[in-house]
This record gives structure tokens, sequence and C-alpha cells, in this order.
């Protein structure tokens, strides 16, 4: 059937594919008649316009960044075709690097006839301290608090320093970090940190002191995929609750090589697209240090809109190889997903519907999983613990708050099966 307003989409569509060659000066009308039987006869005139090509970039709105810190997110250059694609990826670019309020990407304005215009990126920058601190309860580590300061654009240059702590009564960290977000003209990142950490395992029964350091170079493909390659040099001395003293210290060197590709359309509270993680680690032999063993991760996460709800789905399988030498995996290495037992393979799954109400949310969730000695042990789903629950969202002026109530599915005491937590964002 006939409708007027499919004539705005249809000549809309008709501009796009007309831009994306690059005829950005294209006027497209139209003509609609409908004659006395119903039937309408729909005419579309085109002026086209002449191919266009980039003269020159000019960044505007700049008060503290450097003007090359917008440039060299730029997709385009001198003597390239105006094409649309790319003008959406220069603004998706420049506004991911975290800087400014707004980025908007656009040709100059100029006559029908001209074949060249400069292409204009206009900007509105953030504040470039930032302080924050935040506060959180679970069963577990009951009241915790964080607190970051940072400083993302220092001389300019988009370069990223600060200090992050956190504490807890399970947990108690301290940590510096640092990222140069290009290497030597290339758009490879290099993110580093010095961090202290101590942490208590209670229901494992142990707890740990780790001081070290960690480097990580990164590389952002232009289809969504980051390859990362990274190093961490630490020392960590462990201590048995049943004993009041720690053993010799134990140090760890590794490395890592990593891919990731992140679809998601808000990290931070997602409605749609996916991540997948894939990640191998190599511990000690060449490398040095006490720790000796093999470890591979895959990690998803998925979020599929269904009517007016979200289903969210985070799974992550982990696995150490160690070649049968115990000894060369530290206790506080092995993977641990809750309850006594500590094991070199893990697997576990969440799963989330998160319903709208009244401006916030509502959260309906089941989570399972568990750890093995070895592959022959893997009992899938036989062997999974399991909790439900749900939970509210609450969009405060501070962001998103998360409270859920979660029920494990086990025997015991009944108060025990029950957690309470409280945080900030999403869970996942």
């Amino acid at each position: 059937p006939f409708r007027r307003q499919n004539l705005l989409t249809d000549r809309a569509r008709l501009e796009e594919i007309y831009a994306e060659r690059g005829m950005i000066a294209t006027r497209i009308g139209y003509e609609a008649v409908v004659d006395t039987m119903g039937s309408a006869r729909v005419t579309y005139h085109v002026t086209e316009g002449p191919p266009v090509r980039v003269s020159d970039i000019v960044v505007e709105g700049l008060e503290k960044a450097r003007a090359n810190v917008v440039r060299r997110e730029v997709r385009l250059a001198p003597g390239d075709l105006f094409h649309r694609s790319q003008l959406a990826k220069t603004q998706t670019a420049i506004f991911s690097t975290g800087l400014f309020r707004t980025v908007t990407v656009s040709p100059a304005s100029g006559a029908p006839e001209d074949s060249t215009r400069a292409l204009v990126v206009t900007v509105r920058e953030r504040q470039a301290g930032a302080l924050d601190f935040g506060v959180g309860y679970g069963s577990s580590e009951r009241l915790r608090a964080g607190l970051s300061l940072a400083q993302t654009n220092w001389l300019g240059r988009a370069l990223r320093i600060g200090a992050n702590a956190r504490a807890s009564r399970l947990l108690r960290t301290g940590e510096g970090v640092f990222t140069v977000p290009y290497i030597l003209g290339h758009h490879v990142a290099l993110d580093g940190r010095l961090f202290h950490e101590w942490e208590r395992n209670p229901e494992a029964a142990f707890r740990t002191q780790s001081t070290g350091m960690e480097e990580t170079f990164s590389y952002q493909w232009h289809n969504s995929w980051v390859s990362e390659m990274s190093h961490a040099l630490e020392r960590v001395r462990l201590r048995a609750d049943v004993v009041d003293l720690y053993q010799p210290a134990r140090v760890a060197s590794s490395t890592s090589l990593g891919l990731r590709r992140d679809s998601r359309d808000n990290p931070l509270d997602p409605q749609a697209g996916s991540m997948l993680r894939v990640r191998a680690d190599l511990a000690g032999g060449p490398l040095g240090g006490d720790s000796d063993f093999n470890r591979s991760t895959v990690e998803l996460l998925r979020y599929r809109p269904i009517w007016f709800t979200v289903l969210a789905v985070h799974a992550q399988a982990s696995g150490n190889d160690a070649s049968g030498a115990a000894s060369r995996v530290a206790r506080y290495e092995q993977f641990y997903l809750g309850g006594d037992r500590v094991g070199e393979l893990a697997f576990n799954v969440q799963l989330e519907l998160r319903l709208p109400a009244l401006g916030h949310g509502l959260v309906l969730f089941h989570d399972a999983g568990q750890v093995w000695t070895k592959a022959a042990d893997v009992d899938i789903p036989g062997e999974l613990r399991r909790a439900s629950g749900a939970g509210v969202r609450y969009n405060s002026r501070f962001g998103l708050l998360r409270l859920d109530v979660a029920v494990a599915d086990r025997s015991g005491d009944a108060a025990a099966r029950f957690a309470l937590y409280f945080g900030v964002g999403q869970a996942f």
C-alpha cells in the first residue's frame, strides 16, 4: 500500500547510496500523484553532484587535547572520497577515546559543483580529571568500598594515569595504572599497572599477598576485533588459615596472547550485541619463575532483545595444563567458584532476564558452575552447583545500582543458602 511517510524513508536511502560513493551534493526530490482509482504514481527527481574528495582535515572545539589526538582516529585522508561509512566510523573512533562529550564529523559547506571539500571534526571535551568513590555489599565480602583517581588526557596527548584502591574483609588492593594509546605512531596501545593485593579465601582456607607489575600491548582492528599480548611478573606469599605463618614467597612470570571481539551497544548496560574473548597463558618455562603451566580461557557474553525484555548470557570455560606436575601450579593459581573445591578445570554460566519497571529494572537470574581436578572428572550438567534469584536495578543520578538476592540449590542450613549482593552496574 502507498504511504506518504515512506517517501521520506526511500529518499534518505537513496541519498545514503550516493553519499557512500562520495556524491554528497546529490539532491533528490519526489512527486506523488494519486488518481481517482486509488493508484499512486511516484516520480523521483535526482540531481547528481560530482564525486567529492577530502581536501583537508579541520579540527574544531579543542581546549586541552592536541589536534593529532583527533586526526589519528580519522579514517579518511586528503584525496579520499567522502564515503559515508568512513565518516560514521571516524565519529565512532573519536568518541571511543573517551575524551569528548560530543563528536560531529561532516564535510564543510560548499557549492554543489565543488569536487573537493574540507572534512570538519567538531568536538566538545570532557573533564580530564576524575575522582570516583563507590560502595557495595555482599554476603561474603560484606561492606566493600572502592576509590579511583584518574587523569585521562595528560599533557593533551590522551595519556592516562591513575590510581585505584579497593577494600573489604576479603580483598584489599592498591594499584597505579597508565595507558599510552599510540606507540611510535601506530594504533598499538600500551597499558601498565603496578599493584599490591591481599586476598582471603575463607571457604578454601587460605590467603595471599601479592606484589607485581603487568604490561599489555593491544591493537584495535577496524572490524571490532582487538588482539592483545601481555606479560606479568609477581611475587606471591600464601598462608593457610590453619597455620599463622606465610609460606616462602613464590615468583610467577607469565605471558599471554588474547583476541576479543566486542559488538555490545553499551558496555555499561548492554541491550544487544555480544563479546567473545579467547586467551592463552604461558607461565614459567623460558620465562622463569616458580610456576610452570599453560592456561586457556574462552569467554562469551551475549545480549538478545526479546520483546520488551533482554536475555543476557555469560559463559566461561578455563583450564590449566601442568603436564601432570601439581607442584607447578600454586593453590591460588587454581580455579575457585565457591565452596571448598579448587581445581584445574572450571566452567560457569550465568543467565539473566532483564525486565523494565517504571524507568528502572527487575532481573531474574540463574547461575551454575563447578571446578574439577582433571578432565575425566568433568560432569556437565550433573555436578554443576546452581543458584537462582531475583534483583532490582535502580537508575540513580550516580549510575545503575544493583541489589540481588540469590538462593543456592544445595542442602544445608537454610540461612547459609541465601546471599545478598549490592553494587554498581549490571553483574555482566
